[in-house]
């Protein structure tokens, strides 16, 4: 095959077939070395040199079947004015990929990024459905928001060097071919859905201890993730959603450095099983954090709970003998205990003052109630607290000196058999 070989001062450009290489000495210039022709047929590019935003942009919009793309041997040199790959950004960072670099860039299979490359910027490949692999340089400390949003061609292993500290929020939302991970030793923050929809992901989850913060639903619909999640000391709070719908996590270890489990951090992970330990450190558990664990056999509480929100443990079908909840709680919020079927019996401290609506509704397995509160909450506003339960052979038991003012409260005296005991 035919070889064109263009000598032109600092610049050499080889063309073989639809393959090119090409080195840039003056940032912003590619466009100009190469013609129409060239950067219409170009399926394979080697760029080499010092190239901008204005190349990039070049590259992205100029090049309609560029599929396979090597910077390793550039250099992104900083720029200031209009021509980048954004219309509302004048600034553009050195050894920064720019925002929206290769933004909806379908064509894309195969990118090398630059070996001096440290951030990768906001969007710069969402939506890249073709790319299958990347490699990231070791001099890399960010990968900015939705860096890599919908990426669903890329497969296989996802290397995360240790050079990386910060994974922004989205960065790689619905990478839905990824199999497996790491989590860098380097890491500090991974954002707000991160990795959510990545549900090809077939591993474990180690997180260093390095990791100080985690963005709300950064792990939700990972299907894939197995095996025991172990909650690193350095993170204080589990975030709203982080691990909601990954069905194939068997069993979680909590620290005693977390003060806050959020909304639904652990909802639908139905995979969990044996006993769910809570830390002493914290205080609430939030509404549907563990809705539908439905393989949770037992739930420790420590005494520093003092409420349980809305839909907690609703659908934890497989809570098995006793629910023993602990002295310090005083508010238990709707559905919270909602069809625990296999539940035996249930110790309600004195200390709960006030129930929402269907707490333990639907536990049909209930053979006692064992109620510390010395006069019965006046349930007319949450008749529904009981409902589905037996009581007729579900024995509700009371403070001796509180048995008759049960017998006449509305809805305990529903239970047919109310017997009165001294001490538990």
């Amino acid at each position: 095959m035919k070889k064109l070989i263009l000598i032109c001062l600092n610049i050499s450009l080889f063309i073989l077939g639809q393959a090119i290489n090409i080195n840039v000495d003056k940032p912003g210039t590619l466009t100009n070395l190469l013609s129409d022709s060239a950067k219409v047929t170009v399926t394979e590019l080697i760029v080499t040199g010092n190239i901008d935003a204005r190349d990039i942009k070049c590259m992205r919009d100029e090049m309609p079947d560029l599929s396979v793309l090597d910077l390793s041997g550039t250099v992104i040199q900083k720029y200031t004015g209009r021509d980048g790959t954004s219309s509302s950004i004048t600034s553009y960072y050195f050894n920064h990929l720019p925002d929206l670099s290769f933004y909806n860039k379908t064509t894309l299979t195969k990118i090398y990024l630059p070996n001096s490359l440290v951030n990768i910027m906001t969007c710069a490949f969402e939506n890249c459905s073709g790319i299958t692999t990347i490699t990231f340089p070791n001099t890399l400390y960010a990968i900015g928001f939705g860096a890599f949003y919908s990426c669903t061609g890329l497969k296989g292993k996802l290397i995360i060097p240790n050079s990386v500290k910060c994974i922004g929020d989205y960065a790689f939302y619905f990478c839905s071919g990824l199999s497996e991970m790491n989590i860098p030793n380097s890491i500090k923050t991974i954002g707000s859905y991160a990795f959510m929809n990545c549900y090809g992901l077939d591993c474990n989850l180690n997180f260093p201890n390095t990791l100080t913060q985690l963005g709300q639903y950064a792990f939700s619909e990972c299907k894939g993730l197995i095996g025991n999640l172990i909650i690193p000391n350095s993170l204080k709070t589990i975030p709203k959603g982080a691990f909601g719908y990954c069905i194939g996590l068997n069993s979680l270890t909590i620290p005693n450095s977390i003060t806050s489990i959020e909304n639904g951090a652990f909802n639908h992970c139905s995979g969990l099983t044996g006993n769910l330990i809570l830390p002493n450190s914290i205080t609430k558990i939030e509404s549907f954090v563990f809705r539908d664990c439905s393989n949770l056999s037992k739930v420790i509480f420590p005494n520093s709970i003092t409420s349980i929100s809305n839909y907690a443990f609703k659908g934890c079908t497989q809570l098995s003998d006793s629910l023993i909840i602990p002295n310090s709680v005083n508010k238990i919020g709707e559905n919270a205990f909602d069809s625990c079927r296999k539940l035996k019996y249930i110790v309600i401290p004195g200390s709960v003052t006030s129930f929402g609506k269907n707490v333990f509704a639907n536990c049909t397995g209930l053979k006692s109630i064992s109620s510390l509160i010395r006069i019965p909450i006046d349930l007319r506003l949450t008749p529904s607290i009981f409902m589905g339960i037996n009581k007729t052979t579900c024995i509700l038991f009371v403070l001796s000196e509180s048995k008759a003012e049960y017998q006449s409260a509305y809805t305990w005296n529903d239970f047919i058999d109310i017997e009165a005991i001294k001490y538990y």
